[in-house]
């Protein structure tokens, strides 16, 4: 697995070893992973309006062509690059905080566990879901594939409440449809982006806001209310 770290995040994307071109082949993979790390160091450094198939296709040391062949178009690219981060990190069931969430012993634990690698996900990814918000008015490819990541964890997170309710972990009074809409609202990553943008706030400090909100709404009666009226 490859790691770029770019100012406040780091990607983190393993590709799998089908490419466009349907080999199986490990060089072809590890070929297709160095397009989309230079992909998003690019990304990241000239904004997606700035940044040129060339200059993806100089970096990586492979011509045009092939970079469309290997991976797609610009869109498609960020898209991938994206999604590896999003799709393949959150609520992982290969990974020790996704088996936290579902089977921890305590509504702490669970939600704590989510907290911390939805953080770590959030860091990973958002400096390049940023500069896919700033042209999806220009690409509806874009504001496409974001839209199915917001409903891919809004129902990520309505299972695990759906889980915590099962588990008898919730006040018995919760209201969990409208604390599921809170939640997941919450949760998504235009609100982390514009805590830490516009607000200001570290990762940790968007963390333990995040953790305190879901422990409040998981043992309060109607917490999520005021959300509603």
């Amino acid at each position: 697995m490859s790691s770029i770290i770019m100012q406040d995040c780091s990607y983190h994307a393993k590709v799998d070893a089908e490419t466009k071109l349907g080999s199986d082949l490990p060089g072809d993979a590890a070929r297709v992973q160095s397009i989309l790390d230079v992909s998003a160091r690019v990304f990241v450094a000239r904004g997606y309006s700035g940044t040129a198939l060339t200059d993806i296709a100089h970096g990586a040391g492979v011509n045009v062509e092939e970079v469309r062949e290997r991976v797609g178009d610009k869109a498609e690219i960020l898209n991938r690059i994206i999604d590896a981060a999003v799709h393949g990190g959150f609520l992982s069931g290969n990974c020790e905080w996704g088996r936290t969430v579902i089977d921890g012993d305590t509504l702490e634990c669970r939600i704590h566990a989510y907290v911390s690698g939805s953080c770590d996900m959030m860091r990973r990814a958002a400096c390049l879901m940023r500069v896919a918000a700033a042209a999806e008015r220009a690409e509806p490819d874009l504001a496409e594939a974001a839209q199915s990541r917001r409903l891919f964890i809004h129902e990520r997170i309505a299972f695990i409440w759906h889980r915590m309710d099962l588990d008898q972990l919730l006040h018995p009074d919760v209201v969990l449809d409208r604390v599921i809409a809170t939640a997941s609202t919450l949760g998504q990553p235009e609100v982390y982006v514009a805590m830490t943008r516009s607000v200001g706030w570290t990762t940790r400090v968007y963390g333990h806001w995040l953790e305190r909100t879901w422990l409040h709404l998981a043992t309060t009666p109607n917490a999520s209310s005021w959300f509603h009226e």
